[in-house]
């Protein structure tokens, strides 16, 4: 086992920047997930730290010796890819014992050892088999235990699971977990589901366009989202965010209200005081939000919406609204009204549930307090149509929401 540490490391392709200067320490023994969209640089980060690709720039160290220059061969890494590139005329044994064939391990030495790795990914009974008479997650333990038993210091994992339908992925990516458990072995796992970043992880790193957008552990990478776009990515369903400007403030005070001018109000305290107009997106989890005609809350967050679809989900509802062409997504539990298609309604969360994000680097703001001062209502009036005193103003809803 060992450590893996990536010091600024970029990858161009052209002008383009495939990896960004990527700063990170995946500790000796953890379980880390590169987490982001397709093309965020994840995959190719991960070749960079096989040795499969080249870094343009930065420094690479596996047990904390530098790899830049090092040969696959020479880095002791195993790697699982989403196909799983079993050799169709080898018995699983025989894919198995490949790696240990090629470094001249003994025979009986490594007819030892693929008996123990397939003890442990319980594929004892299917050594005889060829691939094709394997199934899908079959085939990956077959992949999974290729790797393993070379006994390698770091196990790289390339979207694994990404051709196995939902219930097999979700126990693979448990067995997985295990696994990890009982080896101990440092695993750096690639994958665009931010399911399986949560449930195994250790610690989770999110990529966008080339660059970390946040490090950390996966309830703190879910709940404390420290960029708008971890914010965005992160979460099923994603964080409500609303783009904002300061419309009143004082040195304790603020309010802000939507850029858009369609009635979305936020008021509360303020550290110091903010210029009028500075702009923030003002985000809110879907189960921190509640659904009345009458706002919950006067402190916080309060949007005019339009009900759209009320979706069953596992914990309750999901419900879709409109705000100003856009989708508001607030839970209900399975007992709570529902507003009927069409019906005009509020949402509203307390202050302390929002979270905020500066409009020009998208890095989170932090805000504390929980007392609120309203505007006076000619002053709510004379910059929108809408205001907390009236919900239900002409411009409350906008033009697309009604």
């Amino acid at each position: 086992m060992a450590s893996v540490e990536l010091a600024e490391v970029v990858r161009r392709y052209g002008a383009f920047r495939a990896v960004d200067e990527v700063s990170v320490e995946i500790r000796d023994g953890e379980l880390f997930t590169i987490l982001g969209p397709s093309g965020c640089g994840k995959s190719t980060l991960l070749r960079i730290v096989a040795g499969l690709d080249r870094a343009d720039s930065g420094d690479i160290r596996i047990g904390g010796k530098l790899a830049n220059s090092a040969e696959p061969a020479a880095r002791d890494v195993g790697m699982v890819f989403q196909n799983y590139a079993l050799y169709p005329h080898l018995t699983v044994r025989e894919n198995v014992a490949f790696g240990l064939r090629v470094r001249k391990v003994p025979r009986r030495e490594a007819d030892r050892q693929v008996d123990e790795i397939a003890a442990i990914l319980e594929i004892a009974d299917l050594l005889d088999r060829k691939p094709r008479q394997l199934s899908g997650g079959q085939r990956q333990r077959v992949a999974l235990g290729r790797a393993l038993v070379r006994r390698p210091s770091v196990l790289l994992m390339d979207e694994p699971l990404s051709n196995l339908d939902t219930l097999l992925r979700e126990k693979m990516r448990v067995e997985i977990r295990r696994l990890h458990n009982r080896l101990g072995l440092t695993t750096i796992y690639v994958t665009h589901d931010q399911q399986e970043a949560l449930a195994m992880s250790d610690r989770v790193m999110i990529m966008n366009r080339g660059r970390v957008e946040q490090v950390g552990p996966p309830l703190e990478v879910l709940h404390e989202p420290s960029t708008e776009f971890a914010a965005r990515f992160v979460g099923s369903p994603p964080m409500n965010l609303i783009r904002m400007q300061v419309h009143e403030a004082s040195e304790t005070q603020v309010t802000l209200q939507a850029v858009d001018g369609d009635g979305a109000w936020v008021q509360g305290p303020a550290s110091g005081a903010l210029a009028c107009g500075q702009q923030f997106w003002v985000g809110v989890r879907p189960a921190d939000l509640d659904v009345s005609p009458t706002a919950g809350t006067r402190s916080g967050l309060v949007v005019p919406v339009v009900m759209d679809v009320a979706e069953l989900a596992r914990d309750g509802v999901l419900l879709h609204c409109s705000y100003a062409g856009r989708n508001v997504v607030a839970t209900a539990g399975a007992g709570d009204p529902i507003p009927a298609l069409g019906e005009r309604t509020l949402v509203s969360a307390p202050w302390g549930s929002l979270t905020f994000y500066g409009c020009d680097d998208g890095r989170r703001v932090r805000a504390t307090g929980v007392s609120v001062r309203w505007p006076e209502p000619a002053t709510a009036a004379a910059s929108t149509s809408w205001a907390p005193g009236d919900p239900y103003g002409d411009g409350g809803l906008g033009g697309d929401a009604r």
